[in-house]
C-alpha cells in the first residue's frame, strides 16, 4: 500500500471513528425520553402510591428484592414521595440538557428503578428504554437543543486532543451499541412471529382486535371488516422487522426501513393504545438518522412553510383580482 492510500486509509477510519456521529438523533432521543417519562410519571401521579408504594398493590411480599431500586430501601411514604418527586426533577433536567453527563447517570438510575418496581403495569418498552438508557449514558446526547450544547461549540478548538479524541469513539459505539440492540429486537421479534401459526395465516391482527384492552373500537371494526387490511397488516409487520436490520446496510434502504418501522408503532399506537410504548420505539428510531439526513429533513420543511406562506400572502391578491 502507498502511502498516500495509507493516509487516506487513515483519515477515513479517523472520520468514522472519531468525529461524532448521530447527535442530532441523540439529542432528540433525550428530549423525548425524558418527556416520556416525564409524561409517565405525571400521567400516574394521582395513583402513585396504589401502584408503586407500600400502601398499595406492591406491599413487602410482592416487591422484588433481588431486583435494583430506590423504591425497595425505605417503606416509608415520605420517602417514596421524596424519590419520585425527585426522579420527575431529574427526568425535566435530563429532558433540558442541563448538566447531561451527570443527569443521564441520575435519569437511568431513577427511570430503571420505577420500571423494576411494578411489573405489572409493564407494556413491553421498559426493557428497551432501560437498555437504550444505559448506552445513552456513554454517548454526546447535549450537543442539540440543551442547556449544555453552547459549552460544547466552545469546546470545539479542543476537540483534536486525546480525551477527546476517546469520548466521541466511546459516543460513537454507544450509538452503534443502541442500533445493534434495535435491530437484535426487531429481527427476534420477525422471527417469533414466522414461527407462530396464527401470523403465518395471515390471521393474527384479526384476534388482537378481539382484545378490549387492546383495540380501538373504531380501528377495529375498521380493520376486521376487511380481510385485505388483516393480510397486508399481518405480513407487513413480518416482513418488515426481518428486513429491517438488512435495511440499513444502504443509504437509501435505510430510509424505507425508518419509514416503515414509522408507520408500523404509530399503528399499534393508534389501533392498540399502547401510547408510550409505540414512543419508545420511535425514540429509539431516531438514533438510526444520520445529522445530514435530519439537516436536509429541516431544509425541506423550512421550504414547505415558504411556499406555504407565499401561497397565502398570494391569496388577497388573486381574491381582489
Amino acid at each position: 500500500m502507498t502511502l498516500e492510500g495509507s493516509s487516506t486509509l487513515r483519515q477515513r477510519f479517523h472520520q468514522l471513528f472519531y468525529n461524532e456521529k448521530f447527535l442530532i438523533g441523540a439529542s432528540l432521543a433525550r428530549i423525548s425520553f425524558g418527556f416520556i417519562m416525564l409524561y409517565y410519571y405525571l400521567i400516574h401521579y394521582t395513583q402513585r402510591y396504589f401502584i408503586w408504594s407500600y400502601e398499595g398493590i406492591i406491599n413487602e411480599h410482592l416487591s422484588d428484592k433481588e431486583s435494583f431500586s430506590l423504591y425497595n430501601f425505605s417503606t416509608s411514604s415520605m420517602y417514596f414521595d421524596i424519590v419520585y418527586h425527585v426522579s420527575i426533577l431529574i427526568a425535566i433536567l435530563y429532558l433540558c440538557g442541563y448538566k447531561t453527563r451527570i443527569t443521564s447517570i441520575l435519569f437511568f438510575i431513577t427511570t430503571y428503578s420505577i420500571l423494576q418496581r411494578n411489573f405489572l403495569v409493564a407494556d413491553g418498552g421498559d426493557n428497551l428504554v432501560i437498555n437504550i438508557l444505559f448506552f445513552l449514558m456513554f454517548a454526546n446526547t447535549y450537543a442539540y437543543f440543551s442547556f449544555d450544547s453552547a459549552k460544547w461549540r466552545a469546546r470545539s478548538d479542543r476537540r483534536n486532543n486525546l480525551f477527546h479524541l476517546v469520548l466521541a469513539l466511546v459516543h460513537n459505539m454507544a450509538i452503534i451499541a443502541c442500533v445493534v440492540q434495535l435491530c437484535i429486537l426487531y429481527l427476534t421479534a420477525g422471527f417469533y412471529q414466522v414461527m407462530g401459526e396464527s401470523w403465518n395465516s395471515g390471521v393474527a391482527i384479526y384476534y388482537i382486535f378481539q382484545v378490549d384492552e387492546y383495540a380501538n373500537p373504531f380501528i377495529r371494526d375498521l380493520v376486521i371488516n376487511h380481510d385485505i387490511l388483516i393480510f397486508l397488516g399481518n405480513y407487513f409487520s413480518i416482513i418488515i422487522k426481518i428486513a429491517f436490520p438488512f435495511l440499513l446496510f444502504n443509504r437509501y434502504t435505510k430510509y424505507l426501513a425508518v419509514v416503515g418501522i414509522a408507520f408500523f408503532h404509530i399503528g399499534i399506537a393508534i389501533g392498540m393504545g399502547l401510547v408510550t410504548f409505540s414512543l419508545i420505539m420511535l425514540t429509539s428510531d431516531l438514533l438510526i438518522i444520520g445529522d445530514q439526513d435530519f439537516r436536509w429533513m429541516k431544509s425541506k420543511w423550512l421550504q414547505l412553510i415558504g411556499f406555504m406562506r407565499n401561497k397565502i400572502r398570494r391569496l388577497p391578491s388573486s381574491t381582489n383580482s
